[in-house]
């Protein structure tokens, strides 16, 4: 039933990403990190539009790695429904992850993100945050029933994370940077 499960998991990740525009053979992007155990991969998937879209996005967490597939360059206004699966091994003695979505400053790096998480715990806003309230997260119970959340792209440049429980581990996983533009 798991493999059954699982397999179902990855057909839907697969599916999202092709109507999203990206190959199903697309290679994640790794991208340095402060913890060489904690890679970081995002796969972009679509070449920026002028119009705003109506786009479905997914990410998967491990316990140390969040992967992000679907598109990094939004035009403004676009609505992005965002899916998150936490693996086995997340929920190992775990709830697993929530998903959040956040708008950040103009000019703030993925690198910025990961030295952050680093040192502060998840529940730390992040000096580069815009409004830290202002936050489209995905809980960790309503994301393992299949559940989505929808974020609309407003801002010039959002940050896409996992975030593990102030009551686990209480930490921060950056996945990607989606950059928004005008039309």
């Amino acid at each position: 039933m798991k493999r059954f499960t699982l397999s179902l998991i990855l057909v839907a990740l697969l599916v999202g990403a092709c109507a999203a525009g990206a190959s199903p053979t697309s290679a994640p992007t790794t991208i340095p990190t402060a913890s060489p155990a904690a890679p970081i991969k995002a796969t972009p998937t679509t070449a920026p539009s002028p119009t705003p879209q109506v786009v479905t996005a997914a990410a998967s967490f491990d316990g140390k790695v969040c992967t992000y597939v679907g598109p990094t360059d939004l035009a403004r206004g676009s609505q992005v429904t965002f899916s998150l699966v936490n693996t086995p091994a997340a929920l190992r003695g775990s709830a697993g992850a929530a998903l959040a979505i956040g708008a950040v400053v103009d000019g703030t790096t993925l690198e910025d993100a990961v030295k952050f998480s680093a040192t502060h715990p998840a529940t730390e806003a992040p000096p580069f945050a815009l409004d830290p309230l202002d936050l489209a997260v995905l809980y960790p119970a309503e994301a393992n029933k299949g559940h989505t959340v929808i974020a609309a792209m407003k801002a010039n440049l959002y940050l896409v994370y996992a975030a593990t429980s102030p009551t686990d581990t209480n930490k921060s996983y950056p996945c990607v940077l989606l950059k928004v533009f005008d039309r």
